[in-house]
């Protein structure tokens, strides 16, 4: 019976070897392998997009911690915090989102979406939207507590129906 480790070992193997290129090296005793991750060179890291809003990578940070997510999975991000974007000082250290949400909870904060809405597919209620206008903070889409990109340019608005 295949159990649920072998098949999470087998797909990772496969995203290594395949998606990443890795390579397997062995050891100078030739009893075990190890994939070895290539390592970005100068050149895909000049690639990178990075805070440009074309679904590249920004980082976020404040008081020597970081966070590195999607620039498309920011929803808003108020002109007075544009001093906390971009590429961190020396000596910054990058953490989870769930750490550096609770650490700076007074001025950034997440807003849980659906795939739908992430995607475009569905609108956001009126009262979200007029929430996410309201926040002065800076508010990063989550699905399941984990950034996703999210179509900012679509965010529609269902009427939200009134009770009697």
């Amino acid at each position: 019976m295949v159990t649920k480790s072998v098949i999470l070992a087998t797909c990772l193997t496969y995203y290594l070897v395949f998606v990443v290129k890795a390579e397997p090296q062995k050891e100078s005793s030739g009893a075990k392998s190890e994939l070895v991750v290539p390592q970005p060179t100068a050149r895909d890291i000049s690639r990178m997009t990075i805070g440009n809003g074309d679904s590249g990578l920004s980082y976020i940070h404040f008081n020597g911690k970081a966070i590195a997510i999607m620039s498309d999975s920011i929803i808003k991000f108020p002109e007075k915090f544009k001093d906390r974007t971009g590429q961190p000082p020396k000596g910054t250290s990058v953490i989870s989102i769930r750490e550096f949400l609770v650490q700076n909870r007074g001025w950034i904060t997440s807003y849980e979406v659906t795939v739908a809405e992430a995607i475009g597919e569905k609108p956001l209620s009126e009262s979200a939207v007029k929430m996410l206008e309201k926040s002065s903070n800076v508010v990063v889409a989550t699905y399941n507590g984990n950034p996703i990109a999210f179509k900012k340019g679509q965010i529609n608005v269902t009427p939200e129906k009134k009770s009697n």
